[in-house]
C-alpha cells in the first residue's frame, strides 16, 4: 500500500495537469552559473495550503521531470524517495543556485506547480552539451510537489541520527574484518574511530598546523582492491595540514604518526570518502590505507597575511640597514686602527 499511494498521487497529479500549457503560465527568470534562463510555470495551490516557501527554509519534495515527448527523465514517485532541498540564495532577484531553487521559490508548502524551462537554455547553464534525445527548442518539463517544510532541528536530528548509524556499522566492520584478518596483531583505535598499526617507527618530529607535508600512500577497499596510490599520483602527495583541502583522515595520521614513520590506517566512512562516495567507493564504506609521513615540505603557513609580510619586509630592511651601519662603522674602526698603526710606524726612535 506504502509503494502504490505515491504512484497514485503521480497518477492524478499529471492527469490534473496535462492540460495546462505553456502559454498559460506566469514567466520566472532565473540566472544559472551566470546565464540567464526563462521558465514558465503554474501552481496548483493545495486545499490546506501552507505558509510560501523562502530562503534557508528545508523542504521536502517529489520532483518528476520529463521531455517534450512525455519520456521521464526523472522521478521520485518510482521508489517513493522524496528529498530534502535546502532553499540557500542571496537577496538579488537573479540568484546563482539553482533552478530547483528558484522554482520552489514561487511555491507555497503542499503545492503542485508544473515547470517548462528551454532545454538548450538548461544544458547550457549546466555547463552540458545538449543531449541527443533532445533538440533546439525542446521544452523540458518538471512536475514538482512540495510536501512539507522541515524544521533545522528536524535536519539536524536526523542526520545525526543516521550519521551515528553509519559510525556504528562501520566499527562493528571494521572491528569484525581486523579480528579475522590480522590475528596476532595489536591495533590501537583513535577516538574518532580510525583502527592503526604502526609498521615503521621513527623518532622525527610532529607535524603542525599549516605546515605543508609530503606522504606516500596507497588506498584500497577491504577486500583488498587497490583504488589509488601517490606513485600514480606524482609519486608522493602534499597537503596542509589542518586545511580541510584533503580526505579527513590524511589531517587524522598527523596526529599519529613523526616524520619518517609510517602506518596501517583502517578509516571509517566519515573519515574518507562519507555519504557521497567518490573514486569509485560507494557512500558510507570504510576503507584500508598504508601512509608513510615523507617530509615536512615547507614550516610556515599556506597562506600568508598581507600585513605581516608587511612587517616581516621591514624588519628585513630594517636588519640590512643596520648590517649596512654595521660594516661603514667597521671600515671607518679599521681605517682609524690602520691610521693609528702607520703612525707609530713613522714616529721616530729615541
Amino acid at each position: 500500500m506504502k509503494k502504490i499511494l505515491p504512484i497514485l498521487i503521480l497518477i492524478l497529479f499529471v492527469f490534473n495537469t496535462t492540460k495546462a500549457q505553456p502559454n498559460q503560465a506566469s514567466t520566472l527568470q532565473m540566472q544559472i552559473n551566470g546565464r540567464y534562463a526563462e521558465a514558465k510555470y503554474i501552481i496548483f495551490p493545495a486545499q490546506k495550503r501552507g505558509k510560501k516557501l523562502v530562503k534557508k527554509d528545508y523542504v521536502e519534495i517529489h520532483i518528476q521531470t520529463r521531455t517534450q515527448k512525455d519520456s521521464i527523465l526523472r522521478s521520485t514517485y518510482t521508489n517513493n524517495t522524496p528529498f530534502i532541498c535546502y532553499l540557500d540564495t542571496d537577496d538579488h532577484r537573479f540568484v546563482n543556485k539553482g533552478f530547483m531553487e528558484e522554482m520552489l521559490l514561487v511555491m507555497h508548502e503542499s503545492d503542485s506547480a508544473v515547470f517548462w524551462i528551454d532545454a538548450e537554455q538548461q544544458y547550457q547553464a549546466l555547463d552540458k552539451s545538449l543531449p541527443k534525445f533532445l533538440k533546439k527548442g525542446d521544452k523540458i518539463k518538471s512536475h514538482i510537489k512540495a510536501i512539507k517544510i522541515h524544521s533545522i532541528q528536524e535536519i539536524t536530528r536526523d542526520k545525526e541520527a543516521v550519521l551515528f548509524k553509519i559510525k556504528k556499522e562501520n566499527e562493528t566492520i571494521l572491528a569484525n574484518h581486523i579480528a579475522k584478518n590480522y590475528k596476532g596483531k595489536t591495533f590501537k583505535k583513535t577516538y574518532s574511530g580510525i583502527w592503526y598499526l604502526i609498521t615503521k617507527e621513527n623518532e622525527g618530529e610532529f607535524a603542525k598546523k599549516d605546515d605543508l607535508v609530503s606522504v606516500k600512500y596507497v588506498a584500497k577497499t577491504l577486500d583488498g582492491k587497490e583504488f589509488s596510490n601517490s606513485d600514480t599520483n606524482g609519486g608522493h602527495y602534499e597537503y596542509p595540514v589542518g586545511g580541510k583541502f584533503t580526505l579527513p583522515i590524511f589531517d587524522e595520521v598527523m596526529l599519529l604518526l613523526k616524520k619518517g614513520a609510517a602506518g596501517l590506517f583502517f578509516v571509517p566512512s566519515h573519515l574518507a570518502y562519507g555519504m557521497q562516495g567518490g573514486d569509485g567507493i560507494a557512500p558510507n564504506t570504510p576503507i584500508v590505507m598504508e601512509i608513510e609521513f615523507l617530509d615536512i615540505t615547507l614550516k610556515k603557513k599556506i597562506f600568508a597575511n598581507p600585513l605581516e609580510d608587511e612587517r616581516a619586509e621591514l624588519l628585513k630592511k630594517q636588519r640590512q640597514e643596520k648590517e649596512k651601519n654595521k660594516t661603514k662603522m667597521q671600515k671607518e674602526k679599521e681605517q682609524q686602527i690602520e691610521k693609528e698603526s702607520i703612525k707609530k710606524l713613522n714616529r721616530p726612535k729615541n
